[in-house]
């Protein structure tokens, strides 16, 4: 990533190395990227909070992620690509389907969170408090809702609709 915001796939196995792909600038620097596991799909953190979402094969920006009020700090996919992860400014973690539609936040956290990353079997997030602390957060459907319910509220009738519940 650049200064302004774009990003360009390289291939390394020529010599000289030539570049394949290219993402338009943002307006903001690019912070960080992250690949999906099997390459499919590059999510771009930049730093104004936001996070672009590129299908590298068809070239396809599919979304640009700028939720209100929050600026995103940190990011992961999930093992098998369907998931990303996102950290926020306020300490919460939210998921997100790999197309950039938030599935919900998985709980806001009193310390500040360094890192997060999914278990490889992808049923837990770990998440890295910049205090030392390590918290394994379930991501098994069954798990969400007992502990939706056991944090704050039942879930609504459209979360149950979404996760095939109703």
């Amino acid at each position: 990533g650049s200064i302004d915001g774009s990003v360009q796939l390289w291939d390394l196995g020529e010599n000289p190395p030539k570049p394949i792909a290219a993402l338009s600038p943002h307006g903001s620097p690019a912070a960080a990227v992250t690949f999906s596991p099997r390459g499919v799909r590059l999510a771009v953190l930049y730093f104004d909070g936001s996070v672009r979402l590129w299908e590298i094969a068809a070239n396809k920006d599919l979304r640009l992620l700028l939720p209100v009020g929050i600026t995103i700090r940190s990011l992961a996919f999930s093992p098998d690509g369907q998931r990303l992860a996102t950290v926020s400014n306020e300490n919460a973690v939210d998921l997100w389907d790999a197309t950039g539609n938030e599935l919900f936040r998985l709980r806001s956290f009193f310390q500040p969170i360094a890192s997060i990353a999914f278990r490889r079997d992808g049923s837990y997030l770990a998440v890295a408090s910049a205090g030392g602390s390590v918290w394994m957060e379930p991501l098994h459907l069954e798990e969400l809702v007992r502990l939706a319910r056991e944090r704050s509220r039942e879930l609504t009738e459209a979360e149950k609709r979404k996760y095939g519940l109703k």
